[in-house]
């Protein structure tokens, strides 16, 4: 009886790490936004498409993930505006600039950051991932939302 009851135990735990991002392990069309509000103020916004790298069993960019930054200000039709999308820059290379384990552990390497990248543990509140590390704040948020930059019609 014993024997069972510890058994049953180790199960239970090891499972619970692996449960935060279990969901999007089996979705072909994923979108991902991420924001990071960086130590100096500024506030970054991307969003394009994750894939699971089979081999690694994490999710990573599949594309460049365009971003665009606060700082970066435009005219909009007459406006000032924030977040000018003519100046958007490239976030990865290749694949692998972003990894996101299913226990929510990961790393997010930008071109355009002025630092190695950033390795995070992912917290969930309410469908929003959360973590904070090296003093920013970084939230991603899973989507149908298309990439930036995507031609639309009203």
């Amino acid at each position: 009886m014993k024997k069972i009851f510890v058994l049953f135990l180790i199960v239970l735990v090891g499972n619970c790490g692996a449960q935060l991002l279990d969901q999007y392990w089996e979705k072909d069309d994923l979108y991902a936004q991420i924001t990071v509000l960086r130590q100096n103020g500024d506030c970054v916004f991307s969003r394009d498409s994750l894939k699971i790298y089979p081999y690694g069993n994490f999710l990573t960019n599949v594309n460049s993930f365009p971003a665009i930054f606060s700082r970066d200000q435009g005219c909009n039709n007459g406006h000032q505006q924030l977040f000018d999308l003519h100046k958007q820059k490239v976030s990865f290379g290749d694949r692998g600039g972003i990894t996101i384990k299913k226990d929510g552990s990961g790393t997010y390497h930008p071109i355009w950051a002025d630092s190695d990248g950033l390795d995070f543990q992912l917290e969930v509140k309410e469908n929003v991932y959360y973590a904070w590390t090296h003093d920013n704040l970084l939230t991603i948020s899973f989507t149908n939302t298309k990439p930036i930059g995507m031609i639309c019609t009203k």
